[in-house]
């Protein structure tokens, strides 16, 4: 399916704030992607950064991407990216391995979160995020089309939501 397709179907079946349910992600939309500032980047960065702030992260893997480890760094001078304790990972690529250190009990905690860009770029990131969605540990899932975004949130039940940016 072309991804003008997987466009419209995503927007036939998305919602805005108005639909949620979440106390946690209705606060995340309204708070803090819904927020009127802006970084002025793509939408899948300023989910990003805005998601940094509003969550006041700290710990930050930045996977496959050093211009983006590099406008963190400029826009927050108190992250750091020390790979053994994790608040937020970002991805451009999916693949198992990030899921799975992102996963990992060792480097991640409750209320860490995984961003992953353009989850709907090929028949196969597509098909990846559909497993991640499904998978039992990824607590709330959300997708905003451009990107993904996965929590782990041992005291909320399994939930996946469709927004739109």
């Amino acid at each position: 399916m072309s991804l003008f397709f997987n466009r419209l179907k995503f927007l036939a079946s998305a919602t805005n704030q108005h639909g949620l349910h979440s106390p946690f992600v209705f606060n995340y939309i309204t708070k803090c992607i819904y927020h009127k500032k802006t970084y002025k980047q793509s939408k899948t960065i300023d989910v990003l950064l805005k998601s940094i702030a509003y969550f006041n992260y700290q710990n930050i893997q930045v996977i496959g991407n050093t211009i983006v480890r590099d406008l963190i760094r400029q826009k927050f001078k108190n992250c750091n990216f020390d790979e053994n304790k994790i608040d937020l990972m970002y991805a451009d690529e999916l693949t198992p391995k990030v899921f799975n250190v992102f996963l990992s009990e060792e480097k991640t905690h409750n209320n860490s979160m995984l961003l992953i860009n353009s989850i709907n770029k090929n028949k196969n990131t597509l098909k990846q995020w559909q497993q991640i969605v499904a998978a039992e540990k990824a607590t709330v899932t959300i997708d905003f089309f451009s990107c993904g975004v996965v929590f782990k949130r041992k005291e909320q039940v399994k939930e996946h939501f469709k927004i739109r940016l």
